[in-house]
């Protein structure tokens, strides 16, 4: 009986480690397949500041820059879209959508 116990157990463990690492595979994927959806949505939205001020000569330095966005475009592509988050001091760039069952 005890022989069987100890290949039992390493055999389970390898069985769910087999498993947990499929599952996590699986997450990197969908992870992977977003952050390369959100480098798509990057070409419509011109967050380059140093580009911006130059084409606004009067404008002071210290105002707050607004990133030019093709809110059209993204509209095209997604009915939900609704705005555009951008805050640069937390790195954060990203569409937001809003859909009929919030």
């Amino acid at each position: 009986m005890k022989k069987w116990i100890r290949i039992l157990v390493p055999l389970c463990a390898i069985v769910v480690l087999i498993v947990a690492c499929v599952n996590l595979g699986g997450i990197f994927v969908e992870y992977s397949k977003g952050a390369a959806e959100y480098k798509e949505l990057q070409e419509y939205v011109n967050t380059d500041a140093a580009a911006a001020a130059e084409t606004v000569t009067d404008a002071p330095e210290d105002d707050f820059f607004m990133p030019e966005i093709d809110f059209e475009a993204l509209k095209d592509k997604n009915q939900d879209f609704r705005y555009w988050l951008y805050i640069p001091a937390l790195e954060l760039n990203y569409p937001v959508v809003q859909g009929a069952d919030n």
